[in-house]
């Protein structure tokens, strides 16, 4: 788990609309689940869903990645920041071990700034099995994190594994 957190956010790819609920991961054999609200406007893109909260305030890309495609999904999520306009200070990341749900986790946090303003982005890697892991991302603003931490807590208690 240590190596998977030092590998830095997951990568987001081109997103089909579908209806929201829970998403099982990887689409071709699943063997997770997660559920982000319909108010979230969820898409499906490959290998994971992403949404914005109904207000705009808060991002979430959720990708699932097995241990050889962790950093390039990383690095392209830091690409598709970086196009957004987000600008992370590498200065404020901060590390934490955990768990969520009975899985593993591994969370990294930086303060930045996008085009509104002081914004977090925080990763969090939840360790499927050894060598997986569905990668979590959020982007928001600092109160539109506590605005909507709630949701986002009760995104992660919806995290499964499928049977």
């Amino acid at each position: 788990m240590k190596k998977i957190a030092l590998v830095l956010l997951s990568g987001v790819a081109f997103a089909l609309n579908v209806s929201a609920g829970t998403f099982e991961l990887p689409e071709d054999k699943p063997v997770v689940s997660i559920n982000i609200p319909k108010g979230w406007k969820p898409q499906t893109f490959e290998n994971g869903v992403e949404g914005v909260s109904d207000d705009d305030d808060v991002y979430i890309a959720v990708e699932y990645a097995t241990a050889g495609d962790i950093e390039e999904a990383t690095k392209e999520t830091i690409e598709y920041l970086v196009k957004k306009g987000v600008k992370l200070n590498p200065s404020t990341m901060k590390q934490k071990e955990g768990k969520i749900e009975g899985f593993t986790t591994a969370t990294i946090r930086w303060d930045g700034t996008d085009k509104d303003g002081e914004c977090r982005v925080v990763m969090n890697f939840v360790e499927v099995s050894k060598t997986k892991a569905l990668i979590v991302t959020f982007w928001a603003s600092p109160s539109g994190m506590k605005k909507h931490s709630d949701t986002i807590d009760s995104i992660f208690a919806t995290i499964k594994r499928v049977k």
